[in-house]
């Protein structure tokens, strides 16, 4: 990767192939933003290194308290780095991650939820500012200078997620709305995951549902990560119908699959309960008895008969 010595040894282990960088602000207003190669990303006042491609490399926030950040921020859980502002002490902070998070197609969704939390709880504790996005970044290279910052370096150790989820309390509640990028990131793919098993939204794009998904958000995602939540979701989508997407022999593999708890389950599990309702109720009005779409469901009896006498089909 093309990263500084400096940031590989406070924990950077990966690096996008094509980061998005701008040269920041100028009298408020925001330059645009283009990619470029990640040798010549780091000469410029913001880039994007947080998120690596179809990974996670880092937690970043924005935090325009420093007040908050002193007093609210666990003693167990310091930043890699700050980048600060020197006029008035706002800055990013950056938390790396020993292990980047995989996301899009094939990741795991225990370590993106696990990443969700992390991230909620880091950005709750600080007050961080819940519209920035996490992609565009201050520089903390030491090779580029910005004029009117500086750098405080932390820790040089990565982190493991599961230490930063220790230290969440117990009981802690996470905000109803997502307040970080990472979050809503998160919030948008399990959404639309659920949308996308529903048999009737087959015929349905992605991408549309997303743009809906995300206008839900108070502070709605980049267009780019709403196309790539999209793509990804759809690639699952086709899978299953490779698979013989809602057969009974289907359904009855992912009630197995299920069982086995976490995040993927729960969203395995809720699209799996609505599909049933439809297919029980549609079987019933072709005049299969209820014992008969009990074992092709793989339900009970007097489940059947809850779920027709609840829309009316006895």
């Amino acid at each position: 990767m093309f990263a500084p010595d400096n940031l590989r040894k406070h924990g950077l282990r990966a690096a996008h192939p094509r980061p998005l960088v701008s040269h920041g602000k100028q009298n408020g207003k925001a330059f645009a933003s283009f990619r470029t190669t990640p040798d010549k990303a780091w000469h410029f006042p913001s880039l994007e290194y947080a998120n690596a491609g179809s990974s996670v490399a880092a937690i970043v926030l924005d935090c325009d308290n420093p007040d908050a950040f002193a007093s609210g921020l666990p003693s167990e859980c310091p930043p890699n780095w700050r980048v600060i502002r020197e006029s008035n002490g706002h800055f990013h902070a950056a938390w790396t991650l020993r292990d980047p998070v995989h996301r899009y197609p094939q990741a795991r969704q225990e370590p993106l939820s696990l990443l969700k939390d992390c991230t909620e709880f880091l950005a709750a504790s600080v007050k961080a500012d819940p519209g920035f996005n996490g992609v565009l970044c201050h520089n903390p290279a030491p090779r580029f200078k910005m004029d009117g910052f500086k750098v405080a370096w932390g820790r040089q150790e990565p982190y493991r997620l599961q230490e930063i989820a220790d230290v969440i309390p117990f009981g802690w509640q996470r905000p109803v709305l997502a307040q970080t990028g990472v979050g809503r990131n998160c919030d948008l793919f399990q959404s639309l995951m659920r949308w996308a098993g529903q048999e009737r939204n087959i015929n349905i794009d992605a991408f549309t549902a997303a743009l809906t998904i995300n206008q839900e958000f108070q502070h709605p995602l980049p267009l780019s990560e709403v196309q790539a939540t999209a793509k990804s979701v759809e690639k699952y989508r086709k899978g299953w119908v490779a698979k013989g997407w809602h057969k009974p022999a289907w359904l009855k593999k992912q009630k197995r699959l299920g069982k086995k708890g976490g995040l993927a389950s729960a969203r395995v599990r809720q699209f799996m309960a609505d599909e049933r309702k439809v297919h029980a109720v549609r079987m019933r009005r072709e005049g299969m008895t209820l014992q008969k779409i009990a074992d092709n469901l793989g339900i009970t009896k007097g489940r059947v008969s809850q779920i027709l006498k609840a829309h009316g089909n006895v």
